[in-house]
């Protein structure tokens, strides 16, 4: 009976650390699989990922981008933060074809690239598949790069009507996730007790 006692609370207690660390997430860290494939002249690539504040620059890039060039009604929707280091055999075009979640056929993929000498760069990507995509890079080896695919910022509605796609992440989530915490922390107490009662 004990044992059963002691291994809810264990599984209680995962669950709800692992419910607060999806609610922290931010863009998307590279995992082992981002590379797929290669240029015969790549030697290798490098991925790791990059810390919060070297994303948001070149979010805003994106941003200003789609405005400019795509228009109003289209907004960037960040994917994958990456620093990617790329050794070459030659000073050709290198072709790399990444795994991007979120990246679907037909998809508008824009990637802004922030390169070893601070020069910022935006071009499009090949959206091969569902979830990958290909870059084709020119005097690039390495830098951090942000990927997204360009969504409409406005949606019509059956009576024809302009309705406005909700903005994920721009708002401030401190409220949320105090009010998280508070919850986590009550949860802890209850169990806490129960296994103390159980005793």
């Amino acid at each position: 009976m004990k044992a059963k006692r002691t291994a809810a609370l264990v599984v209680a207690l995962a669950m709800i650390f692992a419910v607060s660390g999806v609610a922290f997430a931010a863009i998307a860290s590279p995992t082992g699989s981002t590379v797929a494939q290669t240029s015969p002249n790549v030697v290798s690539v490098q991925a790791a990922a990059i810390p919060e504040e070297a994303q948001a620059p070149l979010v805003e890039t994106a941003e200003v981008f789609v405005a400019e060039v795509i228009g109003e009604d289209s907004v960037f929707e960040p994917l994958l933060a990456v620093n990617l280091t790329v050794e070459k055999t030659d000073s050709g075009m290198a072709t790399i074809t990444l795994n991007v979640a979120g990246v679907q056929a037909g998809d508008v993929v824009l990637v802004v690239i922030r390169k070893a000498d601070g020069t910022t760069e935006t071009v499009y990507a090949t959206v091969l598949a569902d979830g990958v995509i290909q870059l084709e890079l020119e005097d690039f080896d390495g830098g951090d790069v942000v990927i997204g695919r360009v969504v409409p910022a406005v949606s019509t509605n059956v009576a024809g009507s302009a309705v406005e796609m909700p903005m994920t992440g721009g708002g401030s989530t401190a409220a949320p996730m105090a009010l998280l915490l508070v919850g986590c922390l009550a949860a802890v107490a209850v169990c806490g007790k129960a296994l103390v009662r159980a005793r």
